[in-house]
């Protein structure tokens, strides 16, 4: 029986455009392609802002670098942030009603810049703290892991104490979702989008 849903932010709560991001650095004089959430392997600036390796001021003097002219903290900020468009809100109101029913945690691979802004895009959206909706957010760059490394998800079950069989895990990238099936968790691929269309029946209030 399923008592706990895990869930991801970006894709599955929060939509993601990319490209965004990219036409926002490029205004900027960006030189070199723009830090990419679909290759962070291939990323040593995203992968250590994502762990928490780098502090924001380290991230936009990186930034600063690959740029052909001065750009500001701000400026960096809302490149960076362009790829954060919106949340999903019936995904965001399914939560809700679950939330009388099962034990919600986020999951997130993300960084101090994106946390303060879906943070306060969510409290401007909705009218209370993301914090509010689950009994506890983890997030990667606090945490020093990422996913889909397994440690990241032993921890938050050791933390919470749930267990594998009984819990939930929705992610929209294939890999993450492999670890949790690994680890003997449910699971289930999110279409961006759709996790009020995709969680199964039997799960919904």
């Amino acid at each position: 029986m399923i008592k706990t849903l895990l869930l991801d932010l970006g894709g599955v709560l929060l939509n993601i455009d990319l490209a965004r991001s990219k036409s926002a650095f490029a205004s900027l004089g960006w030189r070199e392609p723009e830090p990419s959430q679909q290759q962070p392997e291939k990323n040593d600036l995203f992968l250590g802002f994502e762990t928490g390796h780098a502090t924001p001021q380290n991230f936009r003097e990186q930034v600063r670098q690959t740029l052909s002219a001065p750009a500001s903290d701000d400026e960096i900020d809302r490149a960076w942030n362009a790829m954060l468009t919106g949340f999903y809100p019936e995904a965001i109101h399914l939560l809700e009603r679950l939330a009388t029913a099962y034990d919600l945690y986020l999951l997130s691979n993300t960084n101090e810049i994106h946390r303060l802004h879906f943070e306060s895009m969510f409290l401007t959206t909705f009218g209370y703290p993301i914090h509010q909706l689950f009994k506890k957010c983890y997030y990667s760059h606090q945490m020093g892991l990422r996913k889909p490394d397994p440690a990241i998800f032993l921890k938050v079950l050791e933390e919470t104490g749930a267990s594998p069989q009984s819990t939930l895990f929705a992610d929209d990238l294939a890999a993450n979702v492999a670890t949790a099936k690994q680890l003997g968790m449910a699971t289930l691929t999110v279409q961006p989008g759709r996790l009020q269309q995709q969680l199964p029946e039997s799960l919904r209030q």
